[in-house]
């Protein structure tokens, strides 16, 4: 095996190798005409510390790793990982400790960029724009502007613009972002702060280049509990079975909403719905049984993360990103499918949305919505009581009597301070 080393690049990592007693080292590689020309070293130590390198690597570039034992042959956690990073145009490369022969398990695919141009631009919207929307007529603000984003997105520079009212912002970063996206095969996120801007996007602007024969894919992704999540709801319907008039109305109308909705979202209901009936049907990642869920092929949030998956577009807001970046600084998987390029609207609000999104509050109302499920409603038995009542379960069938025991002082200790609570809290 050549080992497709630059000399410099391979003595700083058989020197990080030996300087760590010659356990696993990780490391990240520019490569340029197949070789590593730079490496930086990232971790060393066990497998499970791969995680933490998700994000790090650029397309293009390779992840090495060396076996101690000298067999370059890649195990199944190679494997795994290389299927990980492999999709991102990611290589991954595997050396002996002495950095004499690689093992290039992926070979990394840098893409070469293909710009939008302000020829192209200015063409869209003095030629296109025209004869699909009659009587459109472009300003000359709206036009430098979508030539200084096309450009943006194809030198990834940073652009930062202020624009005033009436200069149709929205179509001057939305039109070379579709642009670019299908022209690169790439995908670009588009974050708002307000759910009306959101919605203007979605609703009016997208189909705009559709009209104009830009044959690109586009989703709509909003946060978790904005959608109606379907085992939530049957479990509802069951528990509020021959209930009052009211709730079981509109748990009514959410069993038909299901069953016509496109996408399952709260904003997409033609009427208003209880804050609190809502509260027992949304999705929640807490709940959530993921593929294990008998409706995960139909279930509203995950079709529509998929939706996005696929897409040149994704419409989101600035909470799913902020959340997204925070998740992903932690080494998870985040909530935003990988994109390649991020155009920030209402970006003067970005901070507050920080704020929101990182900051941790407990009010009254949230109080309420905590231990609302755990008591008595009416008809409707609690959550505590349910699960002591279910002396037949299997799954209390297969509890020890000691374990038995332990779970109902449990369940009576819950119950006392969850009283306790409402004592307290005016509901």
């Amino acid at each position: 095996m050549t080992l497709r080393f630059t000399p410099p690049a391979a003595r700083r990592l058989r020197s990080a190798i030996r300087d760590a007693g010659g356990v696993e080292v990780f490391a990240i590689g520019d490569v340029e005409d197949g070789v590593v020309t730079e490496l930086t070293v990232t971790c060393r130590g066990l497998p499970d510390q791969v995680p933490a390198l998700l994000d790090r690597p650029r397309t293009g570039q390779v992840v090495i790793h060396n076996h101690p034992s000298g067999d370059l042959r890649p195990s199944h956690a190679d494997m795994h990982l290389a299927g990980l990073y492999g999709d991102e145009g990611v290589g991954v490369v595997i050396v002996d400790s002495d950095v004499s022969a690689s093992n290039w398990v992926v070979e990394p695919h840098a893409a070469r960029v293909v710009p939008v141009t302000s020829d192209e631009v200015v063409r869209f919207f003095r030629e296109v724009l025209p004869r699909a929307l009659g009587g459109f007529e472009p300003r000359q603000a709206q036009v430098e502007l979508a030539c200084r984003v096309a450009e943006s997105l194809s030198t990834e520079n940073t652009f930062v613009a202020e624009a005033g009212t009436g200069t149709g912002k929205s179509l001057a970063y939305l039109i070379p972002a579709a642009l670019w996206a299908k022209a690169n095969d790439s995908k670009v996120v588009i974050s708002t702060y307000t759910k009306a801007l959101q919605h203007q996007l979605w609703t009016s602007d997208v189909p705009v280049l559709k009209r104009a024969g830009v044959d690109v894919r586009s989703a709509l992704l909003q946060g978790r509990n904005n959608y109606l999540c379907k085992r939530r709801l049957g479990i509802a319907s069951e528990e509020d079975s021959g209930q009052e008039a009211q709730a079981r109305a509109e748990l009514d109308a959410l069993i038909s909403f299901d069953e016509t909705t496109n996408d399952g979202s709260r904003t997409s209901l033609s009427h208003s719905v209880d804050p609190a009936v809502w509260e027992r049907v949304e999705s929640d990642s807490d709940l959530t049984l993921r593929v294990r869920c008998p409706h995960y092929e139909t279930c509203h949030y995950y079709r529509a993360r998929r939706q996005a998956a696929g897409a040149h577009l994704v419409i989101a807001n600035h909470a799913l990103l902020l959340s997204d970046l925070a998740i992903r600084a932690e080494g998870g998987p985040g909530v935003l499918p990988r994109y390649h390029r991020l155009i920030i609207d209402e970006a003067h609000h970005l901070e507050g949305a920080a704020t929101q999104v990182i900051g941790r509050r407990s009010g009254l109302r949230g109080i309420q919505r905590a231990t609302a499920p755990l008591v008595p409603r009416r008809k409707r038995r609690g959550a505590l009581d349910r699960l002591l009542a279910q002396e037949n379960s299997a799954t209390r069938q297969r509890l020890e009597e000691p374990a038995l025991d332990a779970l109902a002082a449990a369940i009576l200790k819950a119950s006392k301070a969850v009283e306790l609570v409402r004592e307290r809290v005016p509901f």
